[in-house]
C-alpha cells in the first residue's frame, strides 16, 4: 500500500511503501534551485499521488543501471582563483536529472540518520547537528590557548585537490563495508555510478565522456559520501598520534585533527610525527586515488617554540607564525585578524549603490530583502566567529 503526506520537514512529496516511510525531499527549494528543471519538478510535486508510485517501480525494477537519462550529467565550470589557464583552478558542477536526484535524496535522508554515529566529532562537513563554525571556533580558541599555557603546536592545513573528482569508487564501496553498511544499500549507491557519462558545457555541449571515479558536485548524497571515503585517513591519524592533550578539562581530552570535507588540520607536536603524516598520507593516496595539493596547503606553527626544533615540510612549504586563512577566515595574531574586516565597507557600499536608484520604489520588507542578501550574507560568516573592530560598527 501507498500513501502521500506532508512530513516535519516541510515535504509534500513523502511516501510510504510496505510500512517504510521516505523523504523525497519535496520542499520549495528542491525545485526552485534551477529553472531548467521547473516544469518537471513542479509536475512530480503536483501529481505526486498519481505518479510516485510508479517511479517508485521503475526503480525497483532496474536490472542494476539507471537509465541514460539518469547517468548523463552536464558539467557546468565555475572560475576559481588562479590562473584560469590550468584546469585545476576551474570548479565542476554537474547539473542533473530530477529522477537522479531524487533517488539520490532518499538515500541521503536515510544515510544521515547514522552519519553522526559513524563520523567522528572533528568532521563537520554534511553531518547533521555540526556545522562549518565548529571547526573554526576550535582553532581560534586554539591559539588563545596556546598563547596562555606556552603551548608549542604545529599545525598543517592539508587541501586535497579535486577531491570530488578524484574519489575512487572500489575504495568509497569497500570503506562502507567496513563501517557495516547492508549490501542492499551499498547496490542502490552502486546504481547512481555505475555507466556514468557526462557532456561538458563550453559555449555548446561536448561528446558524451565516461565518468570512473569521482563524486558528483550537485548530488544531493555526494557531500555525505566525501565525509565518509576521507574518514579513514582521519581514522588513521587519531590512532596513531596522540594530539595536544587540553588542559584543565575532564578526561584530558586530546586535539589531533580538525576536518571540514578535504580542508583538514592536523596538529603536530614533534618532528617524528610528520614522518608518520606523510607514511600516513602516501598510504591514502594510493588506496583511494587521493592527492594532496601542496599548493594550497599551509603550515602555521603555534607558541614560543624556542628551541626552533621545527620539521622540514614537503611541498616547498614554509612554517609561518603569523595565521593562515581556514575557511574563508584569517586567523591567528591581531595583524592577522584584522585582514578579515580589510575593505569590507567598501564591498557593502559597492552592492548598495547598484540598488541606490530603486530605493524610492522598495517597501520596507524589500530593503531587508536586499540587505539580508547582500549585505548580511557576507558578513555573518565572519560576525560568528570574530568580534569586529568597534569602528567598523560605528561606520
Amino acid at each position: 500500500s501507498s500513501s502521500a503526506y506532508r512530513c516535519r520537514s516541510g515535504c509534500s512529496g513523502c511516501w510510504s511503501f510496505n510500512g517504510r516511510t521516505d523523504c523525497c525531499g519535496w520542499s520549495d527549494g528542491f525545485w526552485k534551485e534551477s529553472r531548467l528543471r521547473w516544469s518537471t519538478c513542479r509536475l512530480l510535486q503536483t501529481f505526486w499521488r498519481l505518479l510516485g508510485e510508479d517511479l517508485w517501480e521503475v526503480l525497483q525494477e532496474l536490472a542494476g543501471i539507471l537509465p541514460s537519462s539518469c547517468r548523463q550529467a552536464v558539467l557546468s565550470l565555475l572560475p576559481k582563483k588562479g590562473d584560469l589557464t590550468l584546469l585545476k583552478n576551474w570548479r565542476p558542477v554537474s547539473l542533473l536529472c530530477v529522477d537522479y536526484k531524487l533517488f539520490s535524496k532518499v538515500l541521503s535522508n536515510r544515510l544521515r540518520i547514522i552519519l553522526e554515529l559513524i563520523i567522528h566529532r572533528d568532521q563537520s562537513y554534511c553531518v547533521p547537528e555540526r556545522s562549518i563554525k565548529d571547526n573554526l571556533f576550535l582553532l581560534r580558541d586554539l591559539f588563545d590557548i596556546c598563547k596562555l599555557y606556552e603551548i608549542d603546536v604545529g599545525i598543517i592545513s592539508l587541501d586535497q585537490e579535486k577531491a570530488f573528482d578524484r574519489v575512487d569508487h572500489c575504495f568509497l564501496f569497500s570503506t562502507l563495508r567496513a563501517f557495516g553498511f547492508g549490501e542492499g544499500f551499498i547496490s542502490l549507491l552502486g546504481l547512481l555510478y555505475n555507466e556514468l557519462f557526462c557532456v561538458v558545457k563550453v559555449g555548446g555541449l561536448s561528446r558524451p565522456v565516461k565518468v570512473h571515479r569521482g563524486v558528483r558536485p550537485g548530488c544531493p548524497i555526494s557531500g555525505q559520501l566525501d565525509s565518509i571515503v576521507v574518514e579513514p585517513l582521519l581514522h588513521k591519524r587519531r590512532s596513531s598520534l596522540t594530539g595536544l592533550v587540553l588542559p584543565g578539562l575532564p578526561n584530558n581530552p586530546s586535539l589531533i585533527v580538525s576536518a571540514y570535507a578535504d580542508d583538514i588540520n592536523i596538529l603536530l607536536r614533534t618532528r617524528m610525527t610528520l614522518f608518520g603524516l606523510q607514511h600516513c598520507l602516501e598510504l591514502y593516496e594510493k588506496a583511494s586515488s587521493a592527492k594532496v595539493n601542496w599548493e594550497k596547503s599551509s603550515a602555521l606553527k603555534v607558541g614560543p617554540w624556542k628551541n626552533n626544533n621545527l620539521p622540514v615540510l614537503p611541498g616547498n612549504i614554509h612554517w609561518v607564525d603569523q595565521g593562515l586563512k581556514f575557511l574563508g577566515v584569517h586567523l591567528g595574531t591581531e595583524a592577522v585578524l584584522t585582514k578579515n574586516w580589510e575593505g569590507v565597507m567598501e564591498r557593502v557600499c559597492a552592492r548598495l549603490s547598484k540598488w541606490k536608484w530603486l530605493l524610492p520604489q522598495l517597501s520596507y520588507r524589500g530593503r531587508v530583502l536586499v540587505v539580508n542578501n547582500l549585505v548580511a550574507s557576507a558578513l555573518w560568516h565572519k560576525l560568528t566567529v570574530l568580534t569586529p573592530p568597534s569602528s567598523l560598527i560605528q561606520r
